[in-house]
């Protein structure tokens, strides 16, 4: 699916589910279940895992994470299981109970904390890409199994040096430009590519993509991205007419909050739908108009223009993105919407929510409009 849309009420676990999988994303490109710094996105609970486990739960109770994607035509499905403790416990000494990789439905290895690693050496045959010798199979198991880190990975240590590190870095080439997780989009800031060359040519760099966007939206100035030298540092500045000249001026002290967010999200989009991405965003429509969230979704929508499979997903509030009146035909089919809630007992988030593929298999997008309707009207 090109889409999928979460709604629920206040605390019902809308922004936990984007938070855990930029955790997810980030264990594995760790390769451990320890504390880390924060990466470049926003998200700080990466530096304070023990917050994962539930605040309500009296036992070192399991968290499971579990992604499938496509990649180079090929399915793979990694998950994995560990013991953070209990709730705030920064002294737990954390623990990965299991870890199994498939591709295409073929098992290449499972990982179990009580009966060690288990590997199909005809299945991981095609993958292997150094020199292993399939007669030491048992042994190296058995030394994996005891010198193996509680906390490390076996994909991205024991998998990736002995026995296949083109295919470890394929998975991690994907988690790293192709899963992209952003909590907290207000916070969000496009930064482009810029060098010390740019800055001696006083280059403003600039996109048509910005500049008729803009222009659709009535905005006087032009924006674009300014380097400084001295310090390193890119800043969004705009480009505004003046007399019978132009001055140039922070956009964060000209500009509204809305075109500033516009700015900083446009040239991400346009790179996930060029190179066929998954964009995972909490607070997407935060100070945009509703309108332009909608070509947005339109564009993810539309099979001429997201040729690569590209996907969206992100959690709202806003009805809007319901009612069918506003549009020809549904803006979203009734199994691209998602709703997730709390058990009565208010403890535990009741999670309902599915991310299909779409990967060659187009479908009718007005043929649904009658499932619409049986659910909001």
């Amino acid at each position: 699916m090109p889409t999928s849309i979460v709604y629920g009420a206040n605390g019902t676990g809308k922004t936990n589910i984007i938070e855990a999988m930029e955790d997810f994303r980030e264990i594995i490109l760790a390769g451990n279940i320890l504390n880390k710094e924060p990466s470049h996105f926003t998200n700080a609970s990466h530096a304070n895992l023990e917050l994962i486990p539930n605040v309500y739960s009296k036992n070192d109770e399991e968290t499971a994470f579990s992604i499938s994607f496509i990649n180079n035509s090929k399915v793979f499905k990694y998950g994995l299981s560990a013991r953070f403790g209990k709730f705030i416990d920064k002294n737990y000494k954390r623990t990965i109970t299991k870890e199994q990789l498939f591709i295409d439905d073929k098992e290449l290895f499972y990982r179990d904390i009580n009966n060690g690693i288990k590997l199909n050496f005809k299945d991981i045959k095609e993958f292997i890409s150094t020199d292993f010798n399939e007669q030491k199979l048992d042994f190296t198991l058995k030394i994996l199994k005891n010198n193996l880190q509680k906390t490390e990975l076996f994909l991205t240590s024991g998998f990736k040096s002995l026995f296949s590190p083109d295919l470890v870095k394929d998975i991690k080439k994907w988690i790293t430009y192709n899963f992209i997780v952003i909590c907290s989009a207000d916070k969000f800031k496009f930064v482009p590519n810029m060098t010390d060359a740019d800055a001696d040519n006083k280059t403003i760099i600039r996109t048509k993509l910005f500049d008729k966007a803009l222009k659709q939206l009535g905005t006087i100035s032009t924006i674009g991205h300014t380097y400084d030298k001295d310090t390193k540092e890119v800043k969004l500045v705009s480009i505004v007419p003046y007399e019978n000249d132009t001055i140039v001026i922070p956009s964060s002290i000209f500009e509204s909050l809305g075109t500033i967010r516009i700015a900083n999200l446009l040239p991400i989009v346009a790179n996930v739908i060029y190179n066929g991405k998954t964009l995972i965003i909490d607070e997407f429509e935060a100070s945009v108009h509703p309108m332009i969230i909608m070509n947005i979704i339109k564009i993810f929508h539309d099979e001429e223009i997201n040729k690569n499979g590209a996907q969206l997903i992100f959690n709202t509030h806003n009805p809007i993105f319901l009612n069918n009146s506003l549009f020809a035909e549904p803006l979203f089919r009734r199994d691209e919407i998602k709703f997730v809630d709390k058990d009565e007992d208010k403890k535990n988030e009741r999670l309902i929510f599915s991310v299909g593929f779409w990967h060659k298999q187009r479908y009718s997008r007005q043929k649904h409009y009658g499932l619409y309707e049986e659910l909001f009207y």
